[in-house]
């Protein structure tokens, strides 16, 4: 296949790199043909995250200022099937509030999950914090989900949204308390599953300034924890770290990786870019560094990439063919500062 060939791979990162990536009509197409309409008020939203499990990918919550649903929106990218679709709630489902700026992770279902007799064998997704959107237009949102309000209960409250059906058109929603030490408020946080999807590990946020955790990330800087939690427990732990940690961020990118003791396999957190400020909803702040900051999810140490070199001189960029000719590799450099952006491992 032509997505399998050097080529092609050639291709992808020299357009990411120079801005210039272009929808695929053909396959667009073949997506959003079939999706109900208006397909604005389905896929109009940011704020929002995309779980992949299986061949499905949930895009869950976000900002949907022309939405008219009242609890969570998803909606399904059915890959093999090459379909959208917004699925239905199984008879029972729970409706949580509508989020914007959470946390998702595709976690492996827990026992205590409800779900219907011949449900496919797929993970969940399991939705952790967020602040509420405000609601759709002309919405009266009830006390506590104003806009801007964190969603009540933070982490120790765990929205699980599990698949009834293979292509992702009917879904169940549970909620779940959960224990332990961690904040009851949160925002802007980045979380990953490991240890098969029965852990998650979250690393960032906001949170209001009367939490009891509040304390722990006063000082950004010195914040040096992250939260654990395992899921069929439905147990935190407020998990010390060391090594060449990053400042607690916001609006930052957090990804699932592997192999970060150099090839033995481990399981880690990459955590790129973000805000270490702190940052309300619907609000922004300075960028952090752009340095790649890896966690080990077994030793719990942060490793981070040597300093960056300086911006090479017009001589040296002159040179830097020569070099590649001659077999030598480029100096690293450190993209741009940013935050707000997606990212995938």
């Amino acid at each position: 296949r032509a997505a399998d060939s050097a080529r092609f791979h050639r291709r992808l990162v020299r357009a990411a790199l120079e801005g210039e990536l272009a929808y695929a009509n053909t396959l667009r197409s073949a997506v959003v043909g079939a999706a109900p309409a208006p397909l604005e008020r389905i896929i109009n939203t940011t704020g929002h995250t995309a779980t992949a499990c299986g061949a499905l990918v949930a895009v869950i919550g976000g900002w949907r200022p022309s939405c008219l649903v009242e609890h969570l929106h998803v909606f399904v990218v059915d890959v093999a099937g090459r379909a959208l679709r917004v699925p239905q709630l199984a008879d029972g489902s729970a409706r949580p509030c509508r989020r914007m700026r959470h946390a998702s992770a595709a976690v492996a279902t827990p026992r205590w999950a409800r779900v219907p007799a011949g449900a496919p064998a797929l993970p969940s997704a399991l939705v952790l914090g967020g602040a509420c959107d405000g609601g759709g237009p002309g919405a009266d949102p009830p006390p506590g989900e104003e806009r801007g309000e964190p969603v009540a209960g933070g982490l120790l409250t765990l929205s699980l949204m599990s698949f009834c059906a293979r292509d992702g058109s009917v879904v169940t929603w549970q909620e779940a308390a959960a224990s332990g030490s961690a904040p009851a408020s949160l925002w802007h946080h980045q979380c990953a599953a490991f240890r098969g999807g029965t852990r998650v590990v979250v690393f960032g946020g906001d949170m209001k300034d009367d939490d009891p955790e509040y304390a722990w990330i006063d000082d950004r800087g010195a914040a040096a924890h992250v939260y654990v939690l395992e899921v069929e427990a439905c147990a935190w732990a407020r998990v010390g770290c060391t090594g060449a940690r990053p400042s607690w961020r916001s609006l930052h990118v957090g990804l699932a990786v592997r192999a970060v003791d150099g090839g033995g396999g481990s399981e880690g957190l990459l955590v790129l870019g973000g805000s270490d400020e702190h940052v309300a909803p619907f609000s922004s702040g300075s960028c952090a560094d752009f340095k790649p900051y890896v966690l080990d999810l077994d030793a719990y140490e942060w490793r981070t990439a040597p300093p960056a070199e300086a911006e090479p001189s017009e001589e040296e960029e002159d040179t830097a063919p020569d070099l590649m000719a001659a077999g030598s590799h480029p100096p690293p450099f450190e993209p741009r500062p940013r935050m707000r952006f997606a990212a995938e491992a």
